[in-house]
């Protein structure tokens, strides 16, 4: 097992060879993620490793840091400790083009009621960085 995987628990998937077999892939490694506001330490040292075709969730009691850790992840605010890189990217220093290749889902709807879907859908677009003639396909 490469020594790089040796330290991946952050699943069931984690042994190489099942690994290979079902040609998965890490997209995002995590490694000792920590967000710190004042003297209160939000996200403590998250280390774990995502793998493409697969879907993660997170799930914890109530001021765990689940929140605080995707807006990290999402780029919404900066983390204090750790790395993140996502599809090869670093979360950091190309927070503009990852945003255009992830997405997340919120807890709660995440449409505007007073805006139509065609509109909905247009803004969600323009985020991620569609425009011209690709926004209107």
């Amino acid at each position: 097992m490469p020594a790089d995987l040796e330290d991946d628990t952050s699943s069931a998937l984690f042994h190489e060879e099942f690994l290979n077999k079902n040609n998965l892939e890490r997209t995002v490694i995590i490694k000792k993620l920590t967000k710190i506001f004042g003297n209160l330490r939000a996200v403590d040292g998250i280390s774990l490793n995502l793998y493409s075709r697969n879907i993660f969730c997170l799930l914890g009691h109530n001021g765990a840091g689940k929140t605080t850790a995707i807006s990290v992840l999402c780029g919404l605010i900066s983390k204090s400790f750790g790395n993140v890189n996502m599809y090869g990217l670093d979360l950091e220093n190309d927070i503009t083009t990852i945003r255009q290749i992830i997405g997340i889902c919120n807890q709660k709807d995440c449409l505007y009621e007073d805006m139509t879907f065609e509109e909905n859908l247009s803004l969600i677009a323009e985020i991620k960085g569609c425009s011209g003639e690709d926004l209107k396909k």
